[in-house]
């Protein structure tokens, strides 16, 4: 890589760094990560507990995954 692209500098980062060398990755983007991840959630519990409500078979409940729906 040195010898073709020498402007292009490789480091690499020991396992259980990430934080240290990407302190956006901690404070930033895993607080956004985490949010959607718990809006996501809570939104397919309700849905779940909205078709059960109405079917009341278990076996016949199937959510939307369309790219529109996602």
């Amino acid at each position: 890589m040195q010898d073709n692209y020498p402007w292009i500098l490789i480091w690499y980062v020991p396992g259980g760094c990430t934080g240290v060398f990407q302190p956006c990755n901690i404070g930033i983007q895993h607080i956004l990560k985490h949010a959607m991840w718990k809006t996501a959630l809570s939104h397919i519990v309700k849905e779940t507990v909205m078709h059960l409500n109405k079917n009341k078979d278990p076996g016949t409940i199937v959510l939307e995954k369309g790219i529109n729906k996602l």
